[in-house]
């Protein structure tokens, strides 16, 4: 019901912001692969797609680290079945990347409410490099920056509605499920302490 008002809002109000940002990712994502000849790969990488092997085939974690973080390798199963480990990872952090892009820019309109400055605080961010190096390689932090974004945008809009419990718990689980993905963001639970 969230995400369906998420989109709704987006959808209705924002069309042509939602249409720059998506042709700028995918222009983005395309100039992405061919620079790099495929996915990015730092040496971490293999610890997530051996992930996959570990969970499908019943074998010890290459490295026991990733079990504590596992929402890349988790949310990638489903691609898993169709592709290879390497593609499936990088498909899960590109379903990230695209709505990454709307989400930040309802959260850059809702703290600076002009269309022009979060459009382009949206098109800065989703070209950075940090997002290119890191997020849409194959690794695990683009799911944690989609969460916490996701998380902080939900406890902003709390006070729209006067501070609804159920929308404060469903703001600290998608908090939670950005742990999952990341542990650093779990200082960002002291943002909930000050709501």
């Amino acid at each position: 019901m969230i995400i369906n008002k998420f989109f709704r809002n987006l959808f209705v109000s924002h069309l042509r912001e939602l249409k720059l940002i998506w042709i700028f990712s995918i222009i983005t994502f395309v100039l992405y692969m061919l620079i790099n000849n495929g996915w990015q790969k730092h040496p971490d990488s293999y610890d997530y797609t051996q992930g996959i092997d570990a969970i499908f085939q019943n074998k010890p974690w290459y490295d026991p680290d990733i079990a504590l973080r596992p929402g890349a390798v988790y949310l990638s199963l489903p691609f898993a079945f169709i592709f290879d480990n390497v593609n499936s990872v990088g498909l899960h952090n590109l379903v990230l990347y695209f709505l990454f892009g709307p989400l930040f820019f309802l959260y850059s309109y809702r703290i600076v409410p002009d269309r022009q400055i979060a459009l382009y605080s949206t098109l800065l961010l989703i070209t950075s490099f940090p997002i290119l190096y890191w997020g849409l390689a194959i690794l695990n932090d683009l799911g944690g920056w989609f969460f916490l974004i996701l998380s902080i945008y939900m406890t902003i809009k709390l006070n729209d509605n006067n501070f609804p419990i159920r929308q404060l718990v469903y703001s600290a689980l998608i908090l939670g499920f950005a742990v999952i993905y990341k542990p650093t963001v779990l200082p960002a639970a002291v943002f909930f302490t000050l709501v």
